[in-house]
């Protein structure tokens, strides 16, 4: 049996027993999945005063192959679905085995550069996900200055790889 997609999740980061988004902010991976795959429940909604002044944070995210047996192989990851206020930018960064943990949101990852990869050709590579072996993904939300305030917008981030 190969992977398939129910065996790739998308959990929090903040330790084994982490179940708050807030608290993603790198090191373990965390036993919670993140509920549907959408990735806003990673987010606390943006607030008047960080509409009207800006905002940067930073969320730890993992990417999991669930498979007890097989690998997928040749990963990659996107941003395929974009956040529809085009005050607000979704970034990703990949970082290897155990993330950093950063002491809040408002600081960046040490080490990560981060990209805005729209489609399959601009992916960022990870490689080859073992069985139940994951891989931490850094997102970074930049709310612009003047932003609209939308509470909740969703962005989708897509996982491809090979099976053999």
């Amino acid at each position: 049996m190969s992977v398939t997609a129910n065996d790739i999740e998308f959990r929090l980061s903040g330790g084994t027993l982490n179940s708050n988004p807030n608290d993603s902010l790198g090191a373990g991976i965390s036993n919670e999945v993140i509920s549907s795959g959408f990735l806003n429940n990673v987010w606390d909604s943006i607030s008047g005063d960080e509409s009207e002044a800006g905002d940067t944070e930073y969320r730890g995210i993992y990417i999991m192959n669930d498979n007890d047996s097989d690998t997928l192989y040749n990963v990659k990851i996107w941003i395929s679905e974009e956040v529809s206020d085009s005050d607000v930018q979704i970034d990703i960064g990949i970082e290897e085995a155990i993330m950093q943990q950063i002491a809040n949101e408002s600081i960046a990852p040490t080490g990560i550069s981060f990209s805005h990869p729209i489609s399959e050709s601009e992916a960022l590579e990870i490689g080859n996900l073992g069985p139940n072996q994951y891989y931490g993904i850094w997102i970074k939300r930049i709310v612009s200055s003047g932003d609209t305030h939308f509470t909740s917008d969703g962005y989708t981030l897509t996982v491809k790889g090979e099976t053999l």
